[in-house]
């Protein structure tokens, strides 16, 4: 069992590193983040915004990389995960930004088998490709 608690740690000083890095601050709801690139032009709540999304464990490890799939994740911003809408919104239309989330914030105790170890910190990297696409697909 020593093994989790290793992770658990690598996570902590992934996170302590992070939140000494220039720029990087923390987000009321708990996680880390750095804004690479601020964008332009405001992201309303009402918008639909396509973004692309770089999933990696505080260790290095990605999990998954949206951009090398050629793929984005579009949904209006309500309908996010609280986590990434909070992140959403901290930046601009066409913005990147990094953010460190503890376990708690993502996938807990449980993990998520078989990339994700319990108690996982992880490491997103979004960036915004598209706000209020034209969706001419029905």
């Amino acid at each position: 069992e020593a093994k989790k608690e290793v992770s658990g740690d690598k996570g902590q000083n992934y996170m302590t590193t992070f939140s000494k890095q220039p720029g990087a601050k923390k987000a009321e709801m708990g996680y880390y983040y750095r804004v690479m690139e601020k964008g332009k032009g405001k992201i309303n709540k009402t918008d639909t915004v396509a973004i692309v999304v770089k999933e990696s464990l505080a260790g290095g490890k990605v999990v998954k990389d949206m951009s090398k799939m050629g793929k984005a994740l579009v949904l209006p911003l309500d309908k996010f995960p609280p986590l990434f809408q909070s992140a959403i919104m901290k930046m601009n239309k066409l913005g990147r930004l990094q953010m460190v989330v503890p376990p708690e914030l993502a996938y807990g105790e449980e993990g998520s088998a078989p990339d994700i170890p319990p108690n996982a910190t992880m490491v997103y990297e979004i960036q915004v490709v598209n706000v209020n696409p034209d969706l001419k697909t029905h």
